[in-house]
Formats: C-alpha cells, structure tokens, sequence
C-alpha cells in the first residue's frame, strides 16, 4: 500500500510542476518575438495596421489588425529562419 502511496505522490508532484513550469517561457518568448520583430526588413513596418482597426469579417467575427501583425511577423519570422528573400514579399 505504501509503495502505491508514493507513486501517487510522485505522479501528483510530477503533474503539478509541469503545469507551473511554463508562465516563465511565455514571458520570455514574448520577449524574444518582439527582438525578432525589430531585426525584420523595414518595409514591414508599412504592412502593420492598427491594432484595433478591423482588417476582415469572418463568418461574422471581426479579425483585428492586432491578430493580424501577429501572423505577420509570425510568418516572415519563419520565413527569415529558413533563410527565404523576404524582399519579393514586402
């Protein structure tokens, strides 16, 4: 009975450290994108809209301009990494 006691134990102590283990990597990632935004093309920046400005309606949900510039810088950020010009696009 103890030794299935302290399985439990260690399965719960496991599962709890996990879950609090990853606040700490989204701040720091945050951190990181904005870096990375900062090291893309300039004429980028003529591609960024208004956060709050609505750029398109989707089956009756508005699409911000904040979502947006995110899978923007999302995808020339993959796109640098895998060492594509990014001039054709900008």
């Amino acid at each position: 009975m103890k030794k299935l006691m302290y399985l439990f134990y260690i399965g719960l102590i496991a599962l709890v450290l996990t879950a609090c283990g990853g606040n700490e990597r989204t701040a720091s990632s945050k951190d990181e994108k904005s870096e990375q935004i900062n090291e893309l093309p300039k004429e980028v920046s003529k591609q960024i809209i208004n956060d709050k400005k609505t750029v398109a309606i989707i089956n009756g949900e508005k699409i911000l301009g904040s979502e947006y510039n995110r899978i923007l810088s999302t995808s020339l950020l993959k796109m640098k990494e895998m060492r594509q010009d990014l001039s054709s696009i900008v």
